[in-house]
C-alpha cells in the first residue's frame, strides 16, 4: 500500500489504474492459459503473484481515493459508506455462490 501511494502521487490516478488493470488482465490471461495447459505449480504461482501485485498497486489502493473524489464534500461520507457496503455485499454473494457454480460444471 505504501508503494502504491508513492506511485499514485507521482504518476496520477488514471495512469496507475490503467496500468493496474492491464497487469491484472494479463495475469488473468496467463492463469487461464496455465490452467488450460496444465502448466505446473511455478507458472500458476507466477500468475497469482502477478495478479496480486497488479491489484495491490492500483485497483486495490487507488480505487478508494478515486471513489472519495467522485462525491461532493457533503455527500462523501454517505457515498463512501454506500459504495463499500454494496461492494462487501457482492463479495459475500460471490463467496457463497462461486463454489456452487464451480461444482455444477
Amino acid at each position: 500500500a505504501i508503494i502504491a501511494l508513492l506511485i499514485l502521487e507521482h504518476t496520477g490516478r488514471r495512469p496507475l489504474l490503467l496500468a493496474s488493470a492491464g497487469i491484472v488482465a494479463f495475469a488473468s490471461a496467463w492463469l487461464c492459459i496455465a490452467f488450460a495447459l496444465d502448466a505446473g505449480a511455478l507458472a500458476l504461482a507466477f500468475g497469482f503473484c502477478l495478479f496480486m501485485g497488479g491489484h495491490a498497486v492500483g485497483l486495490g489502493a487507488a480505487v478508494f481515493v478515486y471513489i472519495a473524489e467522485v462525491f461532493t464534500t457533503e455527500w462523501r461520507g454517505k457515498g463512501m459508506a454506500t459504495v463499500l457496503c454494496v461492494s462487501r455485499a457482492f463479495a459475500v454473494v460471490n463467496t457463497i455462490t462461486l463454489p456452487l457454480f464451480v461444482d455444477s460444471f
